[in-house]
């Protein structure tokens, strides 16, 4: 740290050392002054301002050594030298050579699954992965199961989105082509049955996705993100997963007894590889990651640091069709694997729907399958007339709806 004047501070860093900050309340900016830096394996440009929203943890690594100037409180900034990024890249390294070698021989390129308890790194680890071979030029699918704290929709849903390029460091992924599939949600324990049938079917889906894909594409592989729920019908969550998107390689964050698990019920084809914790990664209390999962929800309608002006309108009654969908009860006695079902039950408008968020459904048809159906959007019922037969929504884009097929789940605006 060279010196501090008014509220910037700037940084010197040496040959690969890491400074990492925690935004408190307020944002924090930070800007390269001189030579190279990168942040979760995407490069910064020189001279220009990144603003972090609240609550960020923040790692900016260094090659070559560069200068910092960070700007705003934060709750902690510091630089260490013994960092992660040597494993990071050793591991990036190995699934590039599997890259090559599929590219080579026209197969599917690496399917990592990458796992392990809350608040150890798991997302942030994609992100690096990603960004290391977007930046080779690879289109690494990228597919995140956490429905609590999912950082490419808002919660209650699993997403897969095909990667053109490294995320943004501010504004993160660029969401050309993702797919949003409808849970319903905050955590998979609320309908346990429902979130095995989806991965199920999202994992059979997509191994069929990846066979007519492209060599470019299905050479580079898929980077799978999950939930930080480990124990009991978390652990076999991921081992549906790793079974229905036919995993090659399980990387787990920082629990050992959870490594020792996999390693023993993952079958001799799955490389377990365990990986320390993101050390810029900090612990976060259930009342935090409840604000987090309330804000994006909050965010998708009216933005964050560019404000949104979303639209307000009515919807006849008649006009839209609500359904939660349901699994038939299931005896975890017998085989999970073989769930296989769902049903969908009419949710009659009343006054109890007022701020709950609607995921709009792409399909034209109730016979369709609409658990692998993409979700086009999100509405949120504001207000409900009984005597009008209309509710008046929230949403992104003006009336009217383009589809009268909306799903229900426990997701409000709050």
């Amino acid at each position: 740290m060279e010196g501090t004047h008014d509220d910037s501070t700037i940084f010197n860093l040496n040959i690969e050392n890491e400074l990492r900050f925690t935004v408190g309340e307020q944002t924090v900016s930070l800007e390269l002054l001189m030579g190279f830096a990168e942040i979760f394996g995407a490069e910064m440009v020189t001279s220009t301002v990144y603003t972090f929203p609240p609550f960020s943890s923040i790692a900016v690594f260094s090659w070559q050594g560069c200068k910092l100037k960070l700007k705003g409180k934060t709750e902690a900034a510091y630089v260490v030298s013994d960092t992660l990024q040597m494993i990071h890249v050793h591991l990036h390294a190995c699934l590039e050579e599997r890259r090559i070698k599929a590219e080579a021989e026209d197969v599917k390129g690496p399917i990592s699954l990458v796992v392990g308890p809350t608040d150890v790194g798991k997302s942030t680890f994609c992100r690096i992965l990603l960004n290391y071979a977007a930046r080779l030029g690879r289109k690494p699918i990228f597919i995140d199961l956490d429905v609590g704290q999912n950082v490419l929709s808002i919660p209650g849903n699993i997403c897969i989105l095909p990667m053109n390029k490294p995320a943004d460091i501010i504004d993160g992924y660029d969401q050309q082509g993702l797919s949003v599939y409808h849970f319903g949600y905050k955590s998979p324990g609320y309908n346990i049955m429902l979130y095995f049938l989806l991965l199920k079917k999202l994992g059979h889906s997509m191994n069929l996705r990846l066979r007519n894909a492209n060599k470019a594409i299905r050479s580079s592989g898929v980077i799978i993100d999950t939930c930080g729920w480990v124990r009991g019908h978390g652990y076999n969550s991921i081992t549906l997963a790793a079974m229905a998107f036919e995993i090659d390689t399980l990387f787990v964050l920082e629990e050992e007894r959870l490594y020792t698990q996999l390693k023993r019920d993952m079958p001799s084809c799955v490389n377990v590889v365990y990986v320390p914790k993101i050390g810029a990664v900090n612990e976060r209390s259930r009342l935090l990651r409840s604000k987090i999962r309330d804000g994006r929800v909050w965010e998708y309608f009216y933005g964050s640091q560019t404000p949104l002006q979303p639209h307000s309108f009515q919807v006849k009654f008649s006009d839209i069709d609500i359904f939660k969908v349901a699994t038939p009860y299931v005896n975890f006695a017998d085989d999970i694997t073989e769930i296989s079902e769902m049903t969908l039950r009419p949710v009659q408008i009343g006054i109890d729907l007022v701020d709950q968020v609607l995921g709009l459904s792409s399909a034209d048809r109730v016979d369709e399958d609409l658990m692998i159906t993409n979700i086009i959007g999100f509405i949120c019922i504001i207000a409900v007339d009984m005597d009008l037969q209309t509710v008046t929504v929230l949403s992104p884009q003006p009336s009217p709806l383009p589809k009268r097929i909306l799903l229900m789940g426990n997701i409000r605006l709050s």
